[in-house]
Parts: C-alpha cells; sequence; structure tokens
C-alpha cells in the first residue's frame, strides 16, 4: 500500500517525518505522492501564527486530495486538537507521533491485507532519506523564552536512554551513514543516570558514540548557549574531525536589554565567553546562529547592537526571520509591539549580513582541508556547514572525501579537490 508523510517545521519534525516514513517502509509499504496515498500524515508546527496558517493549509490540501485518512499529528495537535480535526472527515487528530504511526500502519494492513515485515538493513540509509542522518535524543524544553510555545506543546525535557542512541548510531554506521547529526528540542538538556547512579549528559553521550561506535561524525543540530561548557568544547579538540567543529548557537539578540525580555538565560558577555572559548580551542571552528529581527520594544539602537555583536562573533550564517506573534505567549501582550515594515527591513538587513559573513568565511577556508559528505551529485556538506562542489570524478552518494578548497564557486559554495 502507498503513503505520504507531509512534513512542517523544524529540524526534530523533520528527523521525526523521517522515522515514521521509515517505519512504515519497514512494514512493505512505499512513499508516494499525496493523491496517490491510501493514508496520509500531517506532521504539524505551530511555533508562530504563519507556522499554524501553514499546518491549517497542509491538513485541509490532504484532506482534499488523499483518498484515505489524514492523520494530523505533532505540536499544533498538542495545542489546538479541536480546530484541527474539523478541517476536514477524513481527518483525524493524534497528538502522539507513535500513535500516529500505529494508526497509519493499521490502516495500510487492514487495506492490503498483510502483516509488517521487519526490514534486514536501516531503511533511513536508502535512497530517498539525508545522507546525513537526523536521530532525535531528546525532546521538550524546560525553559520559558518569552516569543515560545514549544515547551507548551512538547511538554518538559525528556531523553532517550543512552544505550538506545548508541544502537541507532551503530546500527546507522553498519548501514553506510558517514555523519548523524544529534537532534532535540533542547538537546543541551540531555540527561541520563546510568546503573551507577552517574548523570550523564550531553558530552558524555558525544563520548560514549564516538567511542563505541564507527561512525564517521557527529554533529549538533543546534545547542542553547549556557549549554556549551568546558567538556563540550574539549570534545572539539579531542575528537577533532569526528566532532563537527561547526556549533548551531541561537542568539536571537545582541542587545541584552532584549534578551532580558524574550526570557533568554544568558547576556552578550556570557555568550561571547562561550564563543572565544571555542576559537580558543578550534580557530577553524564555525559557528551558525538565529537572530529575531523585531520583538517587541526593539529599537533601532537595540538592533544596531544585534548587528556590531554578530560581526564580533564572525558568524558563518545567521538564520534571520521576523518576530511573529504567537498567541498563548507573554511576548504577544507586550506593549511595543515593531511596525512590520520594519521588522521586514531589519530582517534584510540581517540576511544582507550574513551573506556578508558567510562569503568572509568561506574565503578564510580556501587553501584549507576538511571532511566533506557527499550528498547528492557533486554537491556535499563540510564540516564548516558549507556546501562543496566536488571536482574531478563523480562522487558516491554518501561517502566522507578529504578535498582541499580551491575557491568558491558562483553559488556561494566552496569547491573542493580530492586529496
Amino acid at each position: 500500500m502507498r503513503f505520504h508523510v507531509h512534513n512542517l517545521g523544524c529540524k526534530v519534525n523533520r528527523v521525526e517525518s523521517d522515522n515514521m516514513s521509515a517505519a512504515l517502509i519497514s512494514a512493505g509499504h512505499t512513499p508516494a505522492p499525496l493523491a496517490e496515498a491510501d493514508v496520509a500524515i500531517v506532521n504539524t508546527c505551530t511555533v508562530t501564527s504563519e507556522a499554524d496558517h501553514k499546518t491549517r493549509k497542509a491538513i485541509r490540501r490532504a484532506s482534499r486530495e488523499c483518498a484515505g485518512p489524514v492523520i494530523a499529528t505533532g505540536c499544533a495537535t498538542a495545542i489546538d486538537p479541536e480546530a484541527l480535526g474539523q478541517l476536514g472527515e477524513n481527518v483525524i487528530v493524534e497528538p502522539s507521533r507513535q500513535l500516529a504511526i500505529e494508526k497509519a500502519l493499521a490502516v495500510l494492513e487492514r487495506e492490503a491485507g498483510l502483516a509488517a515485515q521487519a526490514p534486514n538493513a536501516h531503511p533511513r540509509a536508502a535512497e530517498g532519506f539525508h545522507t546525513r542522518m537526523g536521530i532525535k535524543v531528546q525532546d521538550g524544553c524546560n525553559n520559558r523564552c518569552t516569543y515560545c510555545i514549544v515547551n507548551k506543546a512538547r511538554g518538559r525535557s525528556a531523553s532517550m536512554p543512552l544505550e538506545s542512541v548508541v544502537s541507532e548510531v551503530a546500527l546507522a554506521s553498519e548501514s553506510g551513514i558517514a555523519e548523524v547529526v544529534l537532534t532535540g528540542i533542547n538537546i543541551g538538556s540531555y540527561r541520563e543516570v546510568d546503573d551507577s547512579g552517574r548523570m550523564l549528559k550531553l558530552p558524555q553521550l558525544i563520548e560514549a558514540l564516538l567511542e563505541r561506535t564507527g561512525i564517521g561524525r557527529i554533529r549538533l543540530s543546534s545547542i542553547e548557549p549556557p549549554d556549551v561548557d568546558d567538556k563540550l568544547i574539549a570534545l572539539l579538540e579531542r575528537y577533532r574531525g569526528r566532532f563537527c567543529a561547526h556549533l548551531h548557537m541561537p542568539l536571537q539578540s545582541g542587545c541584552d536589554r532584549t534578551l532580558a525580555a524574550m526570557g533568554r538565560l544568558y547576556d552578550t558577555a556570557d555568550f561571547a565567553r562561550r564563543v572565544e572559548a571555542i576559537y580558543a580551542v578550534r580557530p577553524d571552528a564555525s559557528i551558525t546562529t538565529d537572530v529575531i529581527a523585531g520583538f517587541p520594544q526593539e529599537t533601532d539602537a537595540d538592533f544596531a547592537q544585534t548587528l556590531e555583536f554578530c560581526r564580533r562573533m564572525r558568524f558563518s550564517k545567521i538564520h534571520a526571520f521576523r518576530y511573529s506573534v504567537r498567541p498563548g505567549t507573554p511576548a504577544a501582550e507586550m506593549v511595543g509591539q515593531v511596525d512590520p515594515r520594519i521588522k521586514v527591513q531589519r530582517a534584510s538587513s540581517l540576511h544582507i549580513l550574513s551573506d556578508e559573513l558567510r562569503c568572509d568565511d568561506m574565503l578564510r577556508r580556501v587553501g584549507s582541508r576538511e571532511l566533506v559528505v557527499v550528498e547528492t551529485g557533486r554537491i556535499g556538506m563540510s564540516e564548516s556547514y558549507h556546501e562543496v562542489v566536488v571536482e574531478g570524478e563523480m562522487p558516491r552518494r554518501g561517502e566522507m572525501l578529504e578535498l582541499e578548497f580551491t575557491g568558491i564557486e558562483e553559488n556561494a559554495r566552496l569547491m573542493g579537490k580530492r586529496i
């Protein structure tokens, strides 16, 4: 039978959607376009009002085009399940992603009259999935940022058992995966108590994965600034080349007054200390970030501080986005909401700065060497999180190559030749 999984939202959602597809493929079913599917799953997002709008639009479209049931799951269903259930007669709302998979399997197996078939290899190592495999090690968040509703949608922080993560990474490696990306809503809050009563945190998890599996390298999808501690930074040097010297650290604002209003758990001085500690150990490190433009009460002077701070941190990429009012959050009720036109202008300034900083970072890397994982065709991903065009012989999908960067291609990619 045929299924369709539609993903919305963050990298964690992407990993969860891949897991849903893998589970259905493992049972012997086939992915298909929406209009040809016997069942559809929509993995929803609710982080902003715009995300809610996209979620409703996706569910309505699936309800119209899919002949079978449409199972809506994920964050938006945890916030307003009743409203989503009214978007189509064939819509089933199931906040639990695991139960959503089970319901989809029940539909497909009932229609096919077949029992599930277990795969012999990791299904996410097959064509159609990312060559750099995302693995979720944590879910939920205990923080209370004033603009965010994810803590309500996902609940409190919960960690996957270390042994389960080790097994998952080992299987990925044995299936030919060269890089895994550890994902979570707040990955730095990873916690597990071992049999001896010792508290294991993220650095211990990373160390276990590198010591006990043959995985080529590990990358973190994102980590909150307060969780970038000395133990984590030390791993960048100890496991040079296997633990990516690329950290995505969400800044959100380079103005302390705005950070306080956001409920962030650091100030710019603390953020800068951690970045400087990373560069001290790995001068070649790549640090990417998120910045919100136009948070309530943000002035021109506040935004100017953000631009200057971003320059000082030498970010290699800035994911800039306009503040979007999310009903149900404290920030939505704040006075001093910024004019939408100003938000657009500030976001544009951040995009321009991001392009400038990214070009500077690529230029610094010309003549240096890095390991690159091939993703599609000649395009690979470097340790420093740059797309790279592989010169010479056509590379094999998923392989890891050591390349010397020879220049910058017109599409803002590095070019690299084999060593």
